[in-house]
């Protein structure tokens, strides 16, 4: 037998190491060539896998399949059933199924594997677990959750015992069950075992490794499917860290990340800590983009926010108007990014109840929407809103009026009559009318705010104690005292029991 198709398969080997896959194929080609008219059918076997691997890591899989479809038969036609090559060959060919996506062909060939591995080495052996574990990923990429969950279950209890629970392999095994979990909508499920497996993968593998983000980012999908993202913020801080130490501490990835945290502490009220991200967010920024960047008058109103939060009105107010500075000198007036920051600003003086200095503001902010948006769009409500409350507040009862009336009819159209939001605009049109002694016209606004509320809300809710207590005023003022004292009771029944 000619020995030549050594030579080229050591070259195709090396230029395969080197990337040089073109290289590669030609070698591999000749070592076969060399070979095929020679007698040993596992020596060629060898070369069709090696000639495979490289069709396999240039995505060519159309072109690898025949070749280790061949060394396949030729191994089981010249070795013992059950030997480590078939195996190989088996686990070869599966895996190609798998990623051309012939999960229904990679099925039976990873059930076959599995089962000679248990013959072979016994049921409870950790290869078991891996061809488990293989056989898992294709119920998986086949959505066949339950199956999946049953087979990971399997792999993590036969791990478990022989590695013991501080595994990586171990750890993997509980990865694989919490996803499968997760699918299943089995949610706190999965989040124990991703729990459980994250500490152990960042042992092993770091906390900057491909697992423990894939874990960590599950994590937070489920705490956000839970409802729980105020629980999020241990892995956030974790993602960050990794992501700082793969990608650098300027890379926009983690700019995003650091952003995503502190708006988790401000959810926590963790002012403190927001401030200290936003504030290198805010200095990252001025340095990379100058100090009249969008981006940067974004980073000026997350400060704004936590300095609001923490009743600094002063420094508050002067980031808001940076903000805004910045986005009329960018952008013009007529511009939604503009508004926004125009927005922020009027709702911050509503919050404070400087309803006096919101107003122009307010004015200006709906006088551009109504130019970006027409008169109708329901874009131009929560601006009809913000100017409504500031007359409200300072008794220009004739101006709020027809504003809080053309929001009404605005959220019907857009939310339907029975909408909460329908609710906040007629209490306030209600209030209006008693102050101006018009009680026949406010009473079924009160009435119809209180259902309303009632129906949507529950009749615990405080909002529906801050109606029963004005319509009781009504009462009053329409000599049914002992309807006002009713509706007093029932609002001091909803005030208590929200004390509790």
């Amino acid at each position: 037998m000619s020995e030549s198709w050594t030579k080229y398969a050591e070259k195709g080997a090396a230029a395969f190491q080197a990337g040089d896959f073109t290289e590669a194929e030609k070698m591999m080609r000749a070592a076969l060539m060399e070979a095929e008219s020679a007698s040993d059918p596992l020596t060629l076997a060898i070369l069709l896998d090696n000639l495979a691997e490289v069709f396999f890591e240039q995505s060519r899989f159309a072109d690898a399949e025949p070749l280790y479809v061949r060394a396949l038969k030729l191994r089981e036609d010249n070795l013992i059933p059950g030997h480590e090559d078939i195996v190989s060959s088996l686990n070869n060919l599966s895996a190609l199924y798998f990623f051309m996506g012939e999960h229904a062909k990679a099925e039976p060939i990873c059930r076959k594997v599995t089962a000679m591995y248990a013959k072979a080495l016994g049921p409870d052996h950790p290869e078991v677990a891996t061809s488990l574990n293989n056989l898992g990923l294709l119920y998986m990429a086949q959505k066949k959750f339950t199956d999946a969950e049953s087979i990971f279950t399997k792999a993590f209890r036969i791990r478990e015992r022989a590695l013991g629970l501080d595994d990586p392999e171990t750890a993997s095994s509980l990865h694989q069950l919490g996803f499968a979990l997760k699918e299943l909508n089995k949610l706190e499920q999965a989040r124990q075992c991703l729990e459980r497996a994250l500490p152990v993968i960042e042992n092993a593998l770091g906390q900057e490794s491909a697992e423990a983000e894939s874990i960590t980012d599950y994590l937070l999908d489920i705490l956000t499917l839970q409802g729980k993202s105020k629980e999020s913020a241990p892995y956030l801080e974790r993602k960050l860290a990794s992501k700082q130490i793969t990608l650098g501490p300027t890379h926009p990835e983690v700019v995003a990340l650091m952003k995503h945290l502190g708006d988790m502490y401000m959810v926590e009220r963790k002012t403190g800590e927001a401030e200290k991200l936003y504030k290198r967010i805010l200095s990252m920024k001025e340095r990379a983009l100058g100090k009249q960047h969008p981006d940067v008058a974004a980073s000026l109103t997350d400060l704004a926010k936590v300095y609001q939060a923490e009743g600094k009105f002063a420094q508050a107010e002067q980031h808001y108007k940076d903000a805004l500075a910045i986005a009329e000198r960018v952008f013009g007036n007529d511009h939604f990014e503009m508004a926004n920051h125009l927005a922020d600003l009027v709702n911050f003086y509503i919050a404070f109840s400087r309803f006096a200095v919101a107003e122009p503001h307010a004015k200006r902010l709906l006088d551009i929407k109504r130019r970006i948006l027409g008169e109708f769009d329901s874009g131009i409500d929560p601006a009809m809103y913000s100017l409504a409350t500031c007359y409200f507040q300072q008794n220009k009862l004739k101006d709020a009026e027809p504003i809080y009336r053309k929001l009404i009819e605005l959220r019907e159209r857009i939310s339907g009559a029975d909408d909460p939001q329908v609710a906040s605009c007629l209490f306030p049109l209600a209030e209006i009318l008693k102050k101006q002694q018009l009680y026949e016209d406010a009473e079924p606004l009160y009435q119809r705010a209180m259902d309303i509320r009632m129906k949507k809300l529950g009749p615990q809710h405080p909002d529906v104690a801050i109606v029963l207590e004005s319509y009781a005023d009504l009462l009053a003022k329409t000599f049914r005292e002992a309807e006002a004292e009713h509706m007093k009771n029932c609002a001091r029944g909803i005030n208590a029991s929200q004390r509790k």
